[in-house]
């Protein structure tokens, strides 16, 4: 039983990541906490949220380390997170953080991807969404 709710039977423990109950909803354990964008005082890297699709819904955040010229170009990182497109999004911290890092240290533009992860989205069809081939 789930422990959130007595009433619901667990079809499938997949702890410590998720349980799927019998009803389709599924509880996430890990990475549910979320980070807003926002400037890090401590590697000077922005990040902002847009949405990639609005057709698809496929959103991602933006780190944009410090520029040394206001004209330079940066190389783009385009960043899919952990998660076997199960758990966690772009805004967890764990993520959210290493990328302010990552940004900061190699001096790139970062495109975290935000893909869905409910059960409606079997695989491959998140991928293809992204792709805007779904």
């Amino acid at each position: 039983m789930a422990s959130t709710d007595l009433t619901k039977e667990v079809e499938f423990d997949l702890s410590p990541y998720f349980k799927i109950y019998k009803d389709g909803t599924i509880e996430r354990l890990l990475f549910t906490d979320s980070v807003p964008p926002s400037f890090d005082d401590q590697t000077r890297v922005s990040s902002k949220d847009v949405i990639v699709s609005a057709d698809t819904g496929v959103s991602a955040r933006l780190y944009l380390p410090k520029l040394k010229k206001p004209d330079v170009k940066l190389p783009l990182v385009v960043y899919f997170h952990g998660g076997g497109f199960c758990i966690a999004s772009t805004a967890a911290s764990i993520y959210h953080s290493y990328l302010n890092h990552l940004s900061a240290q190699a001096h790139v533009f970062i495109m975290s991807v935000d893909y869905r992860r409910p059960t409606g989205h079997p695989l491959p069809h998140r991928v293809k969404r992204f792709m805007g081939r779904a």
